[in-house]
């Protein structure tokens, strides 16, 4: 135990989704007179990790409020490491009749600990488990309680062999750890990733309505020598849109990206580009059928064949499968006036 002055008999290690049970447990030992630590009330410019340190070293024992969201916890998993860093002793309370994961196993491998349950309630029995571990110096753990399937013996009272153990079990929970922090370092990395992709595609989405919007406004002018650059216009929109929905595919399906991409949707955009399209397809198809029967009228006219041609062209950009517009092209391939 470290020789820091003892503020405390008791620290309250637990996660803030198991608050209500942990404040039970604060209010059942603080009525029997224990001296609880729980962390709250810590002032927002306090050193948290160092505020936490302080007080397990200031505390006799290290009450575990186990469950899935406690093994989860980083804080949790770190005031486990410290208190038997530190020779704290350790009383683990699974409140959730979840399995500790192994390396918690291993680590309290020597340890009873206690499930609440129907013969097992924090207001009637936890009080006397804990005094009898802070009345007695030599109890390192909880004792075996009558009733109650002890799930760890304690182990025979050798020095050597506790000590390697204790070793081998911090290093385990420590590989834990490491490995928790590199998986949150990842998801990190991740998530930074996503929002700067939610916004290149908030910017490519702006770009696509900014060249539809461009394209309406150069059709609506009735300039015929503009009909491809419309056309271009709403071929990059149409590109955009594509690259977009592709890039965030990946991660439209992962509620943990849900709030990311909320305000990232290319539907409005695709609706208005339709509604351009269309519009554009509907004047150049008859356009282009148009200037195909002037055409026939004058079919050794070279001037007619090539504007027939043209109009053929830039309806077929806009509706690329439409069998009358490949059929007439390939009639006016076919047929070159001299």
């Amino acid at each position: 135990m470290n020789q820091a002055k003892t503020e405390f008999d008791v620290f309250i290690s637990y996660s803030r989704k198991d608050s209500e049970i942990a404040e039970r447990v604060f209010a059942t030992l603080s009525a029997g007179g224990i001296r609880c630590f729980i962390d709250r009330g810590i002032s927002g410019g306090a050193d948290f990790p160092a505020v936490l340190a302080e007080a397990i070293q200031s505390s006799r024992m290290l009450l575990f409020v186990a469950s899935a969201n406690s093994y989860a916890s980083q804080y949790t998993l770190k005031e486990l490491t410290f208190a038997l860093h530190e020779n704290c002793r350790i009383l683990p309370l699974i409140i959730d009749g979840s399995e500790l994961p192994p390396q918690l196993h291993f680590l309290l491998s020597n340890i009873n600990w206690r499930e609440l349950s129907a013969d097992y309630q924090i207001e009637k029995d936890l009080l006397p488990d804990v005094q009898k571990v802070l009345t007695d110096p030599e109890t390192k753990a909880i004792p075996d309680r009558p009733n109650l399937p002890a799930q760890r013996k304690k182990g025979k009272k050798s020095l050597a062999l506790p000590l390697i153990l204790m070793g081998l079990a911090v290093l385990v929970l420590l590989g834990w750890v490491l490995s928790q922090e590199w998986e949150r370092h990842q998801s990190e990395n991740e998530t930074r990733q996503v929002e700067a992709l939610a916004q290149k595609a908030k910017a490519q989405i702006l770009q696509a309505r900014s060249h539809t919007d461009r394209a309406d406004s150069l059709f609506r002018r009735g300039q015929l020598e503009d009909a491809e650059e419309e056309v271009g216009l709403l071929q990059a929109a149409d590109s955009l849109l594509v690259l977009t929905d592709a890039q965030t595919a990946p991660f439209r399906d992962r509620k943990e990206y849900e709030y990311i991409l909320s305000s990232v949707s290319t539907d409005p955009a695709w609706d208005r580009l339709e509604a351009v399209r269309e519009q554009m397809a509907v004047f150049w198809h008859t356009s282009a059928l148009t200037s195909f029967d002037s055409y026939g009228q004058f079919p050794e006219s070279k001037t007619f064949h090539d504007i027939a041609l043209r109009y053929v062209s830039i309806a077929l950009s806009l509706m690329p499968t439409d069998p009358r517009l490949l059929e007439i092209k390939e009639s006016l391939t076919t047929s070159q006036p001299q």
